[in-house]
């Protein structure tokens, strides 16, 4: 009778635990979609190019345009100082673009990464967790067990023991 309720006990205690692993398993995959969506946008800020890069190529070719256009000496003389001008400002704007361009490349790739550590962070945190819901189930399931294998041994020997001084006072009466 005793073992059957131990035995029932272990098993509604296996049945909690594998509906507690069921359920961690669904947040991890949960979690683990999130996270790559959120990757995935990251990894499109890092690809795409910024509208600042394209209006600095155009302006380039406008310059390229613009400084062909030179007929006379002095009108070259102008066009040439007027066109380093203007590829001193499309460099000045070009190098800030750039610093703009790498400053949001350095954010996406701090976004990234921030993403890849949390994921990490999280599958570790739910294997961890799921790992010691299991090592203290069986835990208290070995206790349990050898609880019971001890109580069953000390009644056994207490019944043999029992048997044992009750045929020695037949056995001295019948004498």
């Amino acid at each position: 009778m005793m073992m059957v309720m131990v035995m029932r006990r272990i098993r509604v205690m296996m049945e909690v635990l594998m509906m507690i692993m069921m359920v961690m398993t669904m947040m991890t995959m949960m979690m683990m979609m999130i996270m790559t969506m959120m990757m995935m946008y990251s990894g499109i800020l890092i690809t795409s190019t910024p509208w600042d890069r394209k209006n600095v190529l155009t302006l380039s070719k406008i310059d390229v345009i613009i400084t062909p256009h030179s007929s006379s000496s002095s009108s070259s003389s102008s066009s040439s100082s007027s066109s380093s001008s203007s590829s001193s400002s499309s460099s000045t704007s070009s190098s800030s673009s750039a610093g703009c361009s790498r400053s949001s490349n350095v954010v996406a790739v701090v976004i990234v990464v921030v993403v890849v550590v949390a994921v990490v962070v999280v599958v570790v945190a739910v294997v961890v967790v799921e790992v010691v819901v299991v090592v203290v189930v069986v835990v208290v399931v070995v206790v349990v067990v050898v609880a019971v294998v001890v109580v069953v041994v000390v009644v056994v020997v207490v019944v043999v023991v029992a048997v044992v001084v009750l045929v020695v006072v037949v056995v001295k009466q019948q004498h």
